[in-house]
């Protein structure tokens, strides 16, 4: 089984997040985000971490919450394994309406939503 998910990881990590560069593309997108630069400005982040740390956002998120599905925007942000890979993409939901669904993984909710096994 972890042989399986480790399999699945670096299958996502090339296919999706490195190939597409969508990490990059939301980061893109923050950059003319007023909503997001104030969110996170209000979190102690600064431009340059921001750029460093190539946070984005996804304005339109569907979140599958514990009570509800709705949409919010959410904050990105790349997770990094320890040879460089971008190996997945964690989201921050801005405006949760519950505190379970604050947190996601892009790979969990986008990728296996578009492409079921």
């Amino acid at each position: 089984l972890q042989e399986r998910e480790e399999a699945r990881i670096v299958e996502y990590s090339q296919n999706v997040v490195m190939k597409q560069g969508i990490y990059r593309n939301y980061n893109s997108i923050l950059k003319n985000s007023k909503a997001g630069i104030e969110y996170l400005y209000e979190r102690g982040f600064n431009d340059a971490w921001i750029d460093h740390l190539e946070i984005g956002i996804m304005e339109d998120y569907k979140v599958k919450g514990r009570n509800s599905t709705y949409y919010s925007p959410a904050i990105t942000m790349p997770v990094i394994a320890e040879n460089g890979r971008i190996e997945n993409i964690k989201m921050r939901v801005m405006y949760p309406t519950c505190s379970e669904d604050r947190y996601r993984r892009h790979s969990i909710t986008t990728y296996q939503t578009e492409n079921p096994q």
